[in-house]
């Protein structure tokens, strides 16, 4: 597709999309409520615990989901602005996206080393920033190259893999506590990254051209 095919209006049903490239496209979700649930529901209360102790734990909890809340509030707007504004051979959605899981990967290393709450705390708020890199541009993607006529069947794909990766998550978690450790899960969740990382690289996910005529590439 060329660049004036993509800035000529057609039709939104010209070309609907298999099964399996709506899968493919809303994939990446599940790796990044997998990440989630395991900082929240392991990696955050093990570290907090660990620096603040039984007595202040909810002081150091509380600090944490308030930087974090700080972090979505005031620039998922901001993202999601420069996300439309992007402009890149790769389209606009995905280099936010390859960028997003490649840096969170790293973040969840440091979290489970952050040698004090402070430091725990400015990871966290760079870790929500590279999530609603990823959310808020795998959300935008779907009505860039979705038809109209799916868009109900890719919500329902989004929430299977966010339900999906939400559970594997705490099946996960609960493992981890048996252990005593959060490593093993921020392993795991480092290694669900990577390879989403490397299939949108690969373009094995979110494609680059609305294959319906939308007037930019994703």
């Amino acid at each position: 597709m060329t660049a004036s095919d993509e800035d000529t209006p057609t039709a939104p049903d010209v070309k609907r999309l298999s099964h399996g490239q709506l899968m493919s496209i809303t994939f990446p979700l599940f790796p990044l409520w997998f990440h989630t649930t395991v900082l929240t529901i392991v990696l955050m209360p093990n570290q907090v615990l660990h620096f603040q102790g039984t007595g202040d734990r909810g002081v150091g909890y509380g600090i944490t989901q308030t930087v974090a809340g700080v972090a979505g509030v005031v620039l998922g707007p901001i993202i999601g602005m420069l996300s439309d504004r992007t402009s890149t051979r790769w389209g606009r959605r995905r280099p936010w996206i390859f960028a997003g899981f490649l840096v969170n990967c790293g973040l969840g290393v440091m979290l489970s080393m952050a040698p004090s709450l402070l430091v725990f705390s400015v990871l966290m708020f760079f870790d929500v920033i590279t999530f609603m890199m990823c959310y808020m541009n795998i959300s935008s993607l779907v009505p860039d190259v979705v038809p109209e006529s799916q868009s109900g069947t890719a919500s329902g794909y989004m929430q299977l893999f966010m339900m999906a990766g939400g559970f594997a998550g705490s099946l996960l978690g609960l493992f981890a506590v048996n252990l005593g450790s959060a490593i093993p899960g921020v392993c795991v969740c480092v290694r669900s990254e990577l390879i989403t990382v490397c299939l949108v690289r690969a373009h094995v996910v979110t494609p680059t051209c609305a294959p319906h005529g939308h007037r930019h590439a994703p």
